[in-house]
């Protein structure tokens, strides 16, 4: 059995966090990309601090300790243009642990007291609850109605058939998202918009 303090949730309901959580949080609502380190800091009351060889000595890229209303993110992740989408990608999964996983790390203050939380929870536990936090993050980042309007829109706009088609919208939602080719491609799959693709 799950721990108590652990919930699971279905994609309904993933997708509504994301939807109340923009609604409350982007303005104006349809513009891009959703400035998620602004809204943590801004609204959330959360800061982003860098972390100096985090994922050298521990293997993160970054960990959420809310006992200081703090994420700390690996130094050169958090540093680096070339790593900007997948920043901005972590950044949204510790604030989706955060919506989702608030009284787990309630206490947590440095990355002892992270792993010393890690521990208590079973495998399949902590695998369930990545699954949530990404996919909540995915939807925070590209959210559905405007990812699904101008998934829309490309199909008509840009050249190609089937996969090739599929490629070039998915490679202009990544740039407009300001997310990998990767999270977009998955987002697409989640929306099931492979329906317009000819």
């Amino acid at each position: 059995m799950p721990d108590p303090c652990i919930q699971f949730y279905t994609l309904a309901e993933l997708e509504e966090f994301a939807q109340i959580f923009i609604g409350k949080f982007h303005n104006p609502p349809d513009s891009l990309p959703v400035k998620i380190d602004l809204i943590t800091e801004r609204d959330l009351d959360v800061s982003i601090i860098d972390y100096s060889m985090l994922k050298e000595k521990y293997g993160l890229e970054a960990f959420l300790a809310l006992g200081k209303k703090t994420i700390y993110v690996d130094q050169d992740l958090m540093d680096s243009d070339a790593y900007e989408n997948r920043y901005r990608f972590t950044i949204a999964e510790e604030v989706s642990h955060r919506i989702l996983h608030a009284r787990l790390f309630k206490d947590v203050k440095d990355v002892k007291e992270y792993f010393d939380t890690l521990d208590k929870i079973k495998q399949f536990q902590l695998a369930r609850m990545d699954k949530d936090a990404k996919y909540l993050a995915s939807a925070i980042l590209m959210p559905t109605t405007i990812f699904t309007k101008l998934a829309t829109d490309y199909v008509t706009e840009l050249s190609g058939r089937g996969n090739v088609l599929r490629y070039n919208v998915v490679t202009k939602l990544s740039k407009v998202f300001e997310v990998s080719f990767e999270t977009a491609s998955i987002r697409f799959e989640q929306l099931k918009l492979d329906r317009l693709i000819s």
